[in-house]
């Protein structure tokens, strides 16, 4: 579910694991939306984490992008959860920032060559409203 036109971006560069592309979708509401971004961040690998035998990998790549996130926005963490999904691991987390005043929740995933962040930014005051889960739940893996 697209809250609304998603502006697109490609960029790629290099690792010493090799090429990554990234396509990156952005949202932000004009109004009449609790929230305040919504932003949707898809990496293909070149050489992807082999997460059906190396489980611990891919826990650590997907905490290594939680803990990018809590640092990059000076954030409490409220909640941290890991799960298994059809070949790879996902993260749900939620963090507070700017002082407890506003608040992000994220999916991430990582199966095969593809790892998929999904966020959405809101005030804390509407940090419950249920277009936000809507939007990260509306994500299906695909085999």
């Amino acid at each position: 579910m697209s809250p609304g036109y998603m502006v697109r971006v490609i960029d790629e560069f290099s690792t010493d694991a090799g090429e990554v592309t990234v396509y990156s979708y952005k949202y932000e509401p004009k109004e009449n939306d609790p929230n305040m971004l919504y932003l949707v961040q898809a990496y293909i690998m070149a050489e992807p984490p082999d997460c059906k035998d190396d489980l611990s990998l891919c826990r650590d790549l997907l905490h290594v992008a939680f803990e990018n996130s809590v640092e990059k926005l000076n954030a409490q963490v409220d909640y941290s959860e890991y799960s298994r999904i059809i070949g790879g691991e996902a993260l749900m987390y939620r963090i507070r920032y700017a002082n407890g005043q506003r608040m992000m929740k994220s999916k991430a995933m990582i199966a095969g060559n593809l790892f998929i962040s999904m966020q959405v930014y809101c005030d804390f005051s509407q940090s419950l409203n249920t277009s936000m889960d809507y939007f990260l739940n509306s994500f299906s893996q695909i085999n």
